[in-house]
């Protein structure tokens, strides 16, 4: 399951995608011959906004790109031919210094670091499941990563690159996925079970959303109702929580919820970005 991208950027996946200029002019270099094209769409895309709201970041081919988030010529920060990787699911920092990405690269697939400003790029972690995906979710602070690691709850140091497996009582066995950390820092929701398989999708992304301190300890069920979603982020406040629900003959619907108020509703997008 992806990451479900940041809500404004809903509204610039357009521009993003008429956007997206060819990769490289035709040329020859020994035996190895470069081919121009251009793409109108992708499949699938994952998208997060700086936190100035001034750059875009999305992959699409198996890289990272940039984007001016007003419009413009998108950019290619990381290299699927030249590593090879296939790169995934970029999320920048709350700081806006770094972008972390899922990766399919040599020694495993896991989490990687890239500076916005530019540099080398760091591994973070390696999975031993090459079809997990780690969903990285930065802590408020940026020193941090949330991540899913052998169906657990892990946090990552940003500095060390220590990796830690956070116990969590009072919950029945069962996938983790969709990990988001709250705006205090003090907690993370995550959705956890519905692990049967759809006929011809794949594993059911959907289950109910729970709450754990940062340092672990007992999980709680955030919402009063045991609604089957994917996809939680906290808005910029902490007050609401978006989501996603999916439903027969419709597919999946945005909701969001008032944490204060015990209350949800479905928000209705017809093209246009929805006031949260």
């Amino acid at each position: 399951m992806r990451r479900a991208p940041h809500l404004l950027a809903l509204a610039l996946l357009g521009c993003l995608l008429l956007s997206t200029t060819p990769l490289s002019p035709l040329q020859q270099q020994g035996d190895v011959e470069r081919v121009a094209f251009e793409v109108s769409e992708g499949t699938r895309l994952a998208i997060d906004i700086s936190p100035d709201g001034e750059t875009v970041a999305f992959d699409l081919l198996g890289q990272i790109w940039l984007l001016p988030a007003s419009g413009g010529k998108a950019r290619p920060v990381t290299d699927a031919v030249h590593d090879p990787a296939e790169d995934l699911d970029p999320s920048f920092s709350p700081d806006g210094k770094w972008i972390a990405f899922t990766a399919r690269r040599p020694g495993g697939r896991g989490i990687w670091l890239l500076s916005a400003s530019g540099g080398p790029i760091r591994r973070l972690t390696t999975s031993d499941n090459a079809y997990e995906d780690p969903e990285p979710a930065w802590s408020p602070d940026s020193s941090r990563l949330a991540c899913v690691r052998g169906g657990a709850l892990a946090v990552v140091d940003i500095s060390s690159g220590a990796t830690s497996q956070l116990q969590i009582e009072d919950l029945k066995d069962g996938p983790i996925r969709n990990p988001a950390w709250s705006r205090d820092g003090r907690q993370i929701a995550f959705v956890h079970g519905r692990a049967a398989e759809w006929p011809g999708v794949g594993p059911d992304p959907r289950g109910v959303l729970y709450v754990v301190p940062a340092e672990g300890g007992k999980a709680s069920p955030l919402l009063d109702d045991a609604t089957y979603l994917s996809g939680p982020a906290y808005s910029p406040d902490g007050k609401r929580l978006a989501f996603f629900v999916w439903q027969a003959g419709t597919g999946s619907q945005l909701w969001v919820a008032d944490l204060a108020q015990r209350t949800k509703r479905r928000i209705e997008l017809d093209g246009d970005l929805a006031t949260l």
